[in-house]
């Protein structure tokens, strides 16, 4: 009997007693220096995990990568550059820069449409970048199209003017100063300075006091200096259109012109000769 009422008040205290204390997993401490602010301590130095390829992540964990410098971002190493010759194409850390290639980043090269550019290595392959459009007579940046963009200073204007014959030049004073009115101002543009193929365009004046646009820098046969206006194309490179020559030996007066019907009315109704297309102008600045 006294037994069974040991067992029974050890069932009460059992029941009655708190379960027993399990202790929590140990975990890691993270202590701050006040000295480093917002860096982290590693050892003597104060350093950012987050950024420094030496201890990216946690202390002195060194970022090393197989043919490239190493860099730090977020916490994880990444590839910062690749040595001379070697390239990141499949863009794992793992291997680091895999690929060998003999791509030089920057040197000269020549594009598809025969202007000098500078060479891109992506992923070791190799491109040629091409180059700003200048003031050159060529399409440089391979677009089909010539000096695009009104370059400053790039071509200038010549204005046609009638009076005593007919005048051109590219000074609007002159062409609205009488004995001559302007009868087209900005009438075709030429380039202000020379480039390779370009020719000068001189103003002739005869004997008579009437003018003459040739490319002779002698004034053909009267062998005078002529006044260098500017450049003027000797095809239809950039979308260069043809300039009529015509002349009347009744007047002596030779008149330029860009259309063909304004030629043509000008040989069936004025008596000019048609002297053909001595060379190609431009329709925009």
């Amino acid at each position: 009997m006294m037994r069974h009422l040991s067992l029974f008040a050890l069932a009460i205290l059992s029941a009655c007693s708190p379960p027993p204390v399990v202790p929590r997993p140990v975990t890691e401490k993270k202590t701050t220096d006040p000295s480093c602010g917002s860096l982290s301590r590693c050892g003597s130095l104060c350093v950012d995990l987050q950024s420094d390829p030496q201890s990216c992540g946690s202390c002195d964990r060194t970022c090393v990568i197989p043919n490239a410098t190493a860099g730090c971002q977020r916490g994880e190493c990444v590839i910062a550059s690749c040595r001379s010759g070697y390239f990141d194409s499949d863009k794992s850390v793992a291997n680091g820069c895999e690929s060998m290639s003999l791509c030089i980043a920057g040197s000269d090269c020549k594009t598809s449409c025969e202007s000098v550019g500078k060479t891109v290595c992506t992923d070791g392959i190799q491109s040629c970048k091409q180059p700003a459009e200048s003031c050159n007579a060529k399409d440089d940046d391979c677009n089909g199209v010539c000096d695009e963009g009104a370059i400053a200073g790039c071509r200038i204007a010549v204005h046609r003017a009638a009076g005593k014959g007919h005048f051109y030049t590219t000074d609007q004073t002159a062409a609205s100063t009488p004995p001559f009115s302007i009868e087209a101002a900005n009438y075709f543009y030429i380039y202000r300075s020379a480039a390779e193929g370009l020719t000068g365009l001189y103003l002739c004046k005869k004997a008579s006091g009437l003018y003459f646009l040739t490319t002779s820098a002698t004034c053909e046969v009267l062998n005078t200096a002529g006044t260098l206006l500017g450049y003027v194309a000797p095809d239809a490179r950039c979308d260069a259109q043809p300039l009529h020559r015509l002349y009347s030996g009744a007047s002596d007066d030779h008149f330029y012109t860009t259309s063909e019907p304004e030629r043509d009315n000008a040989v069936s109704k004025y008596g000019y000769s048609s002297e053909g297309v001595p060379f190609y102008v431009f329709r925009s600045p």
